[in-house]
């Protein structure tokens, strides 16, 4: 198999793996989802991230035939329709999106049950400032996090203050008593705290804000109103009867990146990277991991995460982490052993099918498309002084397509010998 075949037969494998009408349907056969289905209120369903409107059909597909009564199906992603918000920083349409989505809840009884399917990219699709008027105070937040490659783990806990959906937020204005969590994982250490913010979960966003989120926040990370807030959401929150299950994650994805590679007598190496240092230090890991690997039979390298690039303003082009990361670990490659040394390809894509603005899923390299480390080293800087990495993939034919893929479980990184 030519390395295109290979890699895409790679993309499509984990993604078919990952869906949530077998997830789904996993849970209703083990009877994880019985007490939703015997409900004697109605059963309202809340899908938010990106792929909240696959999620949302799968749902009507395999759960909704079972439902006793149902109530509401709610989505905001994109394309879900009137519904989308901003992605991957919030925006007025996610304004807008959150406005409409806390009318919905509100709307719920107290004896009907409320399901929410969380998924990344929520924290941007909906959004409703917890000051009125703080809707340019977020935007310039979320700027500077992305600006200066944050990780999640430092942006969100800074979002939940500003917010009045996050950390539990959104449940607290749902009056419906029982409340069940389904979430697809997209940060490291499965923590659903940080899976779209955790809007139908309480925690405390304070404990968890680093020294620059906090200067960031100014004078918000103590204010009466964030306070009043909090102790509000906690009251709530502690009158429900909630459950959380989640739906897939981490270990799905690498079980299925496992799978892929038995199944073609491969070994599969997983690299663990810390991409919460920074996107230029976990290439660096990766690469470094391949170089000192011995192997003697065709291996498959690969890590799961989510690595930040400070974003900058300048460049007209089109890009993301993972066709960034794809770039960045071939110059690495290239600088300090020789491109042509290593695997026959290497590359990242996003499980959600949708890697920044490029309109592409991700990206890989072969050696054989470009022979000269200092001819690569030097196409590559160019692209990325443009911001133009997901642009120069699919100009040289190495772009991974775009669209839809019904998950979110962050990017697959990989390299194969």
């Amino acid at each position: 198999m030519d390395p295109r075949s290979e890699v895409l037969d790679l993309f499509q494998s984990v993604a078919r793996a990952l869906s949530p009408t077998q997830a789904l349907g996993l849970l209703r056969s083990a009877g994880v989802l019985s007490g939703v289905l015997d409900s004697a209120g109605a059963t309202h369903v809340v899908a938010i991230g990106k792929p909240a409107p696959a999620q949302m059909e799968a749902w009507v597909r395999v759960v909704d035939p079972h439902v006793n009564r149902k109530g509401k199906r709610i989505a905001v992603g994109k394309g879900s329709g009137v519904h989308d918000g901003d992605h991957p920083a919030p925006g007025p349409a996610s304004f807008a999106a959150g406005a409409w989505l806390l009318e919905q809840v509100r709307s719920f009884a107290a004896e009907d049950i409320a399901v929410f399917l969380i998924s990344g990219g929520a924290s941007s699709l909906a959004e409703l400032p917890l000051v009125p008027g703080d809707e340019s105070r977020i935007i310039e937040l979320n700027r500077r996090a992305q600006m200066e490659g944050w990780s999640i783990q430092e942006t969100n806990p800074a979002r939940a203050v500003l917010s009045s959906l996050k950390a539990g937020g959104l449940a607290a204005d749902c009056p419906a008593r029982r409340q069940l969590t389904l979430w697809t994982c997209d940060v490291p250490g499965n923590d659903a705290r940080l899976v779209g913010s955790g809007p139908s979960l309480f925690w405390e966003p304070l404990s968890l804000l680093s020294a620059r989120a906090r200067e960031a926040l100014g004078g918000r990370a103590e204010s009466a109103d964030l306070i009043a807030h909090r102790a509000r959401v906690k009251r709530e929150l502690l009158s429900r009867e909630a459950d959380f299950v989640r739906l897939s994650g981490v270990e799905e994805a690498e079980g299925a990146v496992q799978a892929w590679a038995a199944a073609r007598r491969m070994a599969a190496v997983r690299i663990p990277v810390n991409d919460s240092r920074g996107g230029a230090e976990a290439v660096a890991q990766f690469a470094e991991a391949i170089i000192a690997s011995k192997v003697s039979c065709p291996t498959l390298w690969f890590s799961v995460g989510e690595a930040p690039f400070p974003m900058s303003a300048e460049g007209p082009g089109r890009g993301g982490r993972c066709s960034e990361w794809t770039l960045r670990l071939a110059d690495y490659l290239a600088e300090n052993v020789g491109f042509q040394t290593v695997p026959r390809a290497v590359g990242a894509y996003a499980t959600d099918g949708d890697d920044g603005n490029s309109g592409l899923s991700g990206g890989w390299l072969a050696p054989p498309k470009i022979r000269d480390d200092s001819q690569l080293r030097a196409a590559v800087h160019q692209a990325l002084g443009a911001r133009d990495s997901g642009g120069w993939l699919e100009s040289i034919g190495h772009a991974l397509p775009g669209g839809r893929t019904e998950t979110n479980v962050m990017d697959l990184r990989f390299a194969i010998s």
